[in-house]
């Protein structure tokens, strides 16, 4: 099976999300090593610092999108490069996509 990497894209831009504010307080709070663990488990190695507060709202879209059916992150990657909304993409629709230009 073939696999096609991709570079750490800006998972916020990806999925149109606003990172949310922080708190001053959690600004210095890096994320947890189970956050960041998880975030890998979904495809996604952050480059740059995530405070526990982004790693949470990825995480919590991350399972909203695989609870509704959604693209995942790394489809959603490559559905954007070839010109399609990742958004609201159902999974199948994503990975027929991927499919047909991969040629699998």
């Amino acid at each position: 099976k073939a696999t096609y990497k991709t570079s750490s894209v800006d998972p916020f831009a990806v999925f149109a999300l606003s990172a949310r504010r922080e708190l001053s307080g959690w600004r210095s709070h890096p994320a947890t090593d189970a956050q960041l663990g998880l975030l890998k488990k979904f495809g996604y190695e952050p480059n740059d610092v995530v405070t526990k507060s982004q790693a949470g709202q990825l995480i919590t879209e991350f399972i909203r999108r695989r609870e509704q059916g959604l693209c995942t992150y790394k489809q959603s990657i490559w559905v954007r490069k070839f010109g399609f909304d990742p958004s609201n993409m159902p999974f199948n629709e994503a990975k027929a996509i991927l499919d047909q230009r991969f040629q699998r």
